[in-house]
């Protein structure tokens, strides 16, 4: 009986890949489509499934893990790892009691700034409509002038 060759380990998704792939690399100015397929073709020796490897670069930017400079890719500094979460506490409770009345204060002087904000601008529209009509009329003396004086350059050459 031939012996069995042995189950070769399962591939890494594509996103895994990918991640791993951009860390190894650890460009400056992040890791182009091209050098990351390459990267992955010679670590995993598998064939590139290029729509798959870009879908999981597309889904990685879409998801936050990834962050896109022109045409190359970043991983997300930014972005915490989830299993870093800080555990709850009991006192949470009561901060959040003692935080609502701040909100409702925060909203109460936010309207009243509003109001006082919009006073101002009504008095500043209604200087600036007053410019604009004076404006107006100086312009259209100044197009009136030139006409006169054209007329009678057209009379002086016909004599």
């Amino acid at each position: 009986m031939p012996a069995k060759k042995a189950a070769a380990p399962p591939k890494p998704t594509y996103a895994v890949m990918v991640a791993e792939s951009i860390k190894a690399l650890n460009d400056r100015t992040g890791s182009s489509v091209q050098a990351i397929s390459k990267h992955v073709k010679a670590q995993y020796h598998i064939d590139i499934n290029k729509p798959a490897l870009v879908k999981a670069i597309k889904k990685g930017v879409e998801a936050g893990d990834l962050v896109q400079i022109k045409a190359s890719y970043k991983l997300n500094k930014l972005k915490k790892a989830p299993a870093a979460a800080k555990p709850k506490k009991a006192s949470t409770v009561t901060t959040k009691k003692k935080a609502a009345p701040k909100a409702a204060l925060k909203k109460a002087t936010t309207t009243s700034s509003r109001k006082a904000a919009l006073k101002p601008r009504k008095a500043i529209s209604k200087t600036t409509k007053r410019t604009s009509t004076t404006s107006t009329k100086k312009a259209a003396a100044r197009k009136a002038a030139p006409k006169k004086t054209t007329s009678k350059r057209r009379a002086a050459a016909k004599k």
